[in-house]
């Protein structure tokens, strides 16, 4: 019968395309497996053959949610069944699926009380001439969805094979409805190990050679984690991270890093636990049992692999040796919480495999056998210095020299090494919190830390300051991004603020970083360490003429430093004609008072040789006076998101684009479309909205006449 791709001619095939041979066999090989979670219309074409009686319904809807998000919901009249392309099966192992086959309460999902109502799971070698049974369906829980799990029969391995759920009959529209989500046609991975640290070029594109199932999981940030995670949030539905097939082998391990629900208050509701299955996925047990007092477990007391908020409210690393129970045979994992759009957790550098040496010591994280160590240790503690309300008892500093000095030794105080400045006029305001990174110099067997405030000079009055809350542990909190408005100001952001002080200035909504100050000689603003890659932007506002008038012109430069403040290199240095060996003719990264008098917003992408683990910036007002001149920063922002950096017209916050007025939408783009001509005879007063800026030159007859009356002469020194 030509297997169902051909028309018979006169005792011979005619093949349909894609087909030939006396029997209609494919000319190719058909796809070899099959996922679909229903959550993009455009796989229902290319996926399925035919769905009939269906529609995808959201969580709302329907038989509500089976798997994660949308599922495809049969309710309509008529013919209701869902058929697959032909496939190629000869190496696929099982079929999967959730289903819900009536059983609700609700109108839309009910009946399927005969059994020729059930559903029946199919398939055909034939192009669906003669079908098959692989399963009966009746009615499920009202409660949950069912998992189903096939393991496909011989007969259903070959070069062309389709697999359908059709219902042979029902009562009529929107009665005996049923759902199906999570369809996976595959074969058994039994993969020795896994490693997924999550950081990936496309935020959609998981790792499908890894994980069996992710419901609705993206790759994000999450609670100040260093870099992207697999992250689940504003889910209704169960969150689940499900390996594929593992054959694990004695003294493996599992490793991950976890964060659930970003808090350090605990609660018992919505855990997340670690489970493992030998059934495919059918029934789960706990990696670790809880062993209380009253339990016999050989003094071995634990809480089991259940991870709740606040104990794992901040990032943790965790190492379980797995036992002989789990690693005998087939043997899949999960990361799994209850359902719930208020609850999230977060999971990063999840390695299942052989061990590392010393499981790394706990300062590590194990990859095929080897560690990668934590990149460093912190110092972490809450100080406050003084207090601007000038009380009796905590006076207001007068100086930088009322600043208290971090410093270490390692050889019990004979040699002291800086490890920082407190500025006391940032940490007088309220307590706040300071972290600092440990140079490998002072990671050594015995290390002193030491908080100390200068004398000065003998029975001069000096701030009192207050320490608490202090932590000497391993650094697990890099970031690649930052964003201050200095309400208050970061000060785990700036590494040191010279003749700065935040308040409302130049006009300014709310608090910026005012430059004002002349003790000294320098007016700076310095950034801790950030990491930096080819996708980081830097934007921020800058004002210079906060004075009104100033005695001489005078620039701000923006530099970075990839080695720690020890030398410096200014973000974009300048292309000029006639140079050749840059790109796009642009001016340095050094602002002019006289271009940025009034509040200007500046977006830059770094240079690559700013890219690194490790970079700081620092703006610096160049000039040998300081008196006279204010100038103030605001709106900082380093980090990635924000598309087409806002095209110019939006202030980048949180990685979303605030757009200016009269601009919208992701981008920024223009509300009305812009004008498509400009003509300017400068017989007059420049309008704005046509010439925001004009620097160095006016309207005059210096030059003579060009065409008529005036023109617009550049004369001016700058």
């Amino acid at each position: 019968m030509c297997n169902g791709h051909g028309r018979c001619v006169e005792g011979i095939c005619k093949c349909d395309a894609g087909y030939s041979s006396l029997s209609c066999s494919p000319e190719r090989q058909l796809p070899n497996s099959l996922k679909t979670d229903f959550s993009m219309m455009h796989k229902l074409e290319s996926d399925w053959l035919a769905v009939l009686g269906a529609d995808v319904a959201g969580a709302n809807q329907g038989c509500g949610i089976l798997l994660s998000g949308e599922s495809l919901y049969f309710s309509k009249a008529g013919p209701r069944q869902l058929v697959s392309k032909d496939l190629h099966t000869l190496s696929i192992d099982f079929l999967q699926f959730y289903i819900q086959v009536g059983g609700r309460s609700n109108i839309r999902c009910y009946g399927i009380e005969k059994r020729e109502e059930h559903i029946l799971v199919q398939y055909s070698n034939n192009g669906g001439i003669t079908w098959h049974l692989l399963k009966e369906l009746q009615e499920t829980d009202p409660n949950q969805s069912r998992f189903i799990h096939i393991v496909l029969p011989e007969k259903a391995k070959t070069e062309s094979t389709r697999i359908r759920w059709w219902q042979p009959t029902h009562s009529g529209a929107n009665v005996d409805q049923w759902s199906v989500d999570g369809v996976v046609l595959s074969r058994y991975k039994d993969m020795p190990n896994l490693l997924d640290t999550f950081q990936q070029d496309s935020p959609l594109q998981l790792q499908d050679d890894l994980w069996l199932t992710i419901t609705e999981g993206m790759y994000a940030p999450y609670c100040q984690s260093r870099d992207d995670t697999l992250m689940f949030a504003d889910q209704q539905n169960e969150k689940f991270a499900m390996t594929k097939d593992m054959q694990l082998q004695t003294g493996d391990i599992v490793q991950f890093r976890i964060n659930v629900g970003c808090s350090k208050a605990f609660s018992y509701h919505h855990p997340v636990l670690l489970q493992y299955s030998h059934d495919a996925g059918l029934t789960w047990r706990l990696v670790n049992k809880p062993c209380y007092i009253d339990d016999q477990c050989s003094g071995r007391y634990t809480e089991g692999s259940i991870y709740y908020t606040g104990t794992y409210g901040e990032w943790r690393l965790v190492v379980i040796p797995l036992d002989d129970k789990i690693i005998n045979g087939r043997v899949n994992l999960r990361w799994w919480q209850k359902g719930g759009p208020v609850y999230n957790f977060a999971l990063d550098d999840v390695y299942i495999g052989p061990p590392c040496p010393d499981m790394c010591s706990g300062h590590g994280v194990c990859l095929h056998g080897v560690c990668s160590c934590d990149p460093g240790y912190e110092v972490q503690f809450l100080i406050k210095i003084g207090s601007s309300e000038d009380r009796r008892t905590c006076r207001k500093p007068r100086g930088r020299n009322e600043g208290v000095i971090v410093d270490f030794s390692t050889d019990n105080g004979i040699m002291w090494h800086i490890l920082r400045i407190l500025d006391p006029e940032t940490l007088s305001d309220k307590p706040q919190t300071v972290t600092l990174e440990l140079p490998p110099a002072a990671k050594k067997a015995s290390t002193v830390i030491r908080w100390w405030q200068p004398i000065i000079s003998p029975g001069s009055p000096r701030a009192q300051w207050a320490i608490d809350d202090v932590i000497i542990a391993v650094n697990d909190t890099n970031s690649k991004r930052f964003q201050e408005n200095f309400n208050p100001m970061k000060t785990n952001v700036w590494y040191m603020a010279m003749n700065a002080v935040p308040k409302i200035t130049c006009s300014s909504l709310g608090n910026a970083l005012e430059f004002s100050k002349n003790a000294g000689r320098m007016r700076y603003a310095e950034t801790w360490d950030f990491r930096v890659t080819p996708s980081t932007f830097l934007q921020f506002d800058i004002a210079m003429g906060c004075s009104g008038t100033y005695s001489a012109l005078y620039s701000v430069q923006l530099q970075y430093s990839v080695d720690m403040g020890h030398s410096w290199h200014m973000v974009a240095d300048d292309c000029l004609p006639p140079q050749l060996d840059c790109s796009g003719y642009h001016l340095s990264s050094s602002f002019l008072s006289d271009a940025y008098a009034n509040w200007t917003r500046v977006t830059r992408y770094l240079p690559p040789t700013a890219v690194s683990p490790a970079t700081r910036f620092r703006w610096l007002q160049q000039t040998v006076t300081l008196r006279g001149n204010i100038w103030a920063l605001d709106n900082i922002y380093l980090g990635d998101g924000c598309p087409w950096m806002c095209s110019g017209h939006g202030q980048c916050d949180q990685g979303v684009c605030r757009c200016d007025s009269g601009y919208f939408g992701v981008y920024c783009v223009p509300y009305i479309p812009l004008p498509m001509v400009l003509k300017e005879t400068f017989e007059k007063t420049l309008p704005r909205d046509s010439w925001p800026e004009v620097y160095g030159g006016e309207i005059s007859r210096v030059c003579g006449i060009l065409v008529s009356g005036t023109a617009l002469t550049f004369f001016k020194v700058t």
